[in-house]
């Protein structure tokens, strides 16, 4: 059988360099992309789809399958293991018993592993020592229902991309064992960080930010401003952002607005859907309902149900 290369790739950027008609992209951006993959057995081309090009590869496979590296051992590629390509690396596959393959794949932009794990700076080429690991349970739940919430039309930026850095810290803890050390930094100078973050979100709640610029604005990495941000509040970026929006809405509701599509758009959410279910899942109760209440029985009673 042949093993599969990719012959080129796009400038470098972490963009699959061809897009096979069997990918379905989730998340496509300068720095990685998070796709899935599907292909019969009986395909001509099985064993041969899906080449690695300039970036690295992490494969969650859905259905059991043998995969061959070249110049290793082979070994079976079932739902309890992520696949570990290092770039331009040449592989096939064999089936084993389904007769369809699924996996769900992250390619990385190799200065985006070294930002996660500055270790890794000097061995970007092949950072990969080994050709899989057992993934958790727990972090292979979590990919699932980032693809089916994406699936779902859920695609609020700062959700989606701390959402997906979250997860890629997930996944290359499982791979390395462990997080980057704290840098160090004095007490002082991560709450000042924080405080810079909320301030920026607080003062306009309802724009669409990126973790890129929030990042750049306290001179950090977006994975350290991930991981600090929950240290220091108990929350994400986005949760932060979302309650802010939350509040908002309640001050527009008690002041008389009754167009809950407008209401929706004007605070950045995705939908009347989207407002409405986050609402409802933070208050107990949905913003149709917050609106018509107006007594003082209905206030205490609203007191005691809500979460």
């Amino acid at each position: 059988m042949t093993l599969m290369r990719r012959s080129s790739d796009r400038q470098g950027m972490a963009f699959p360099a061809s897009i096979d008609p069997r990918d379905r992209l989730h998340v496509c951006s300068g720095q990685a992309v998070l796709g899935s993959f599907e292909i019969s057995t009986d395909d001509p081309e099985f064993a041969t789809a899906g080449p690695i090009g300039s970036q690295p590869v992490l494969a969650f496979p859905r259905e059991p399958v043998r995969i061959h590296y070249e110049g290793r051992n082979p070994f079976i590629s079932d739902p309890t293991v992520v696949n570990l390509y290092n770039p331009w690396q040449a592989y096939r596959r064999e089936p084993i018993g389904p007769p369809r393959y699924a996996s769900d794949w992250i390619e990385i932009e190799p200065r985006i592993l070294a930002e996660a794990r500055p270790s890794l700076a000097e061995t970007l080429e092949s950072p990969f020592p080994q050709t899989h690991q057992p993934v958790p349970k727990r972090l292979y739940l979590g990919l699932r229902l980032l693809i089916r919430r994406l699936e779902s039309g859920d695609r609020e930026g700062l959700f989606v991309e701390e959402s997906f850095l979250n997860l890629l810290d997930d996944v290359l803890e499982s791979i390395f064992g462990d997080r980057p050390p704290d840098p160090g930094e004095k007490p002082r100078v991560k709450q000042e960080r924080i405080h810079h973050v909320k301030e920026i979100l607080a003062t306009d709640p309802t724009a669409e930010h990126h973790l890129d610029d929030l990042a750049q604005a306290v001179t950090c990495s977006k994975f350290y401003l991930c991981r600090l941000f929950r240290e220091q509040t108990g929350t994400t970026v986005h949760q932060y952002q979302t309650d802010l929006r939350l509040r908002l809405s309640l001050q527009r509701l008690t002041e008389g607005e009754s167009d809950l599509n407008n209401l929706a758009s004007d605070l950045g959410f995705a939908s009347h859907s989207h407002f409405t279910a986050t609402f409802r899942r933070t208050f107990g109760i949905t913003p149709s309902h917050f609106r018509g209440v107006n007594t003082v029985s209905e206030i205490d009673r609203l007191r005691r149900i809500l979460p």
